[in-house]
């Protein structure tokens, strides 16, 4: 039961962390389209390059979370498959050795 559990576990982190994934690339496809609509307006003159710098930050920020989730999901797919191979692995012994000549049991 312990190693079900765990495989159990780890299965349900690494769907977390898939959706984690999921929402960091949503905020850089956000970014992105920011930092490109916004290009445009700091060639012409019109957003002041404090306001650029901060664009340019958040896209940055963007890329870098996405690269960490994308690495978080491949450590959790890592963990999944560790927890499915010591489930296969488990042998399960009785406590005695012996043959079972009856077995009563009432319904």
């Amino acid at each position: 039961e312990i190693y079900q559990s765990n495989l159990e576990r780890s299965r349900a982190g690494l769907q977390n962390i898939k959706s984690g994934l999921a929402q960091s690339e949503a905020s850089l496809r956000e970014a992105e389209a920011n930092y490109e609509r916004n290009r445009t307006l700091f060639e012409k003159g019109i957003i002041s390059k404090a306001e650029w710098d901060r664009i340019v930050s958040a896209y940055e920020v963007a890329q870098a979370t996405r690269q960490a989730a994308f690495y978080n999901v491949r450590s959790a797919e890592a963990s999944v498959n560790e927890a499915q191979e010591s489930l296969g692995r488990t042998n399960i012994y009785a406590p005695m050795s012996g043959t079972i000549s009856s077995l009563d049991a009432e319904l």
